[in-house]
């Protein structure tokens, strides 16, 4: 049988995680969103998904190319 002492370290192990987890959600959450708005205000033509893997793929290929 399990003491108080380790049940209450269990659940609040328990609670903590979880309150973690949720306050990390939500703080990333409201990070994004602010990045989003800055980006917006400095950066008028932003990359698009598409254009941004490209360049990470012409990246890629150059340092192979500079290995070699």
């Amino acid at each position: 049988m399990q003491t108080n002492k380790q049940t209450n370290k269990q659940t609040n192990k328990q609670t903590n995680k979880q309150t973690n987890k949720q306050t990390n959600k939500q703080t990333n959450k409201q990070t994004n969103k602010q990045t989003k708005q800055t980006n917006k205000k400095y950066f008028k033509n932003p990359i698009r998904k598409s254009e941004e893997k490209s360049i990470s793929q012409l990246k890629v290929k150059t340092k192979r190319q500079t290995k070699k």
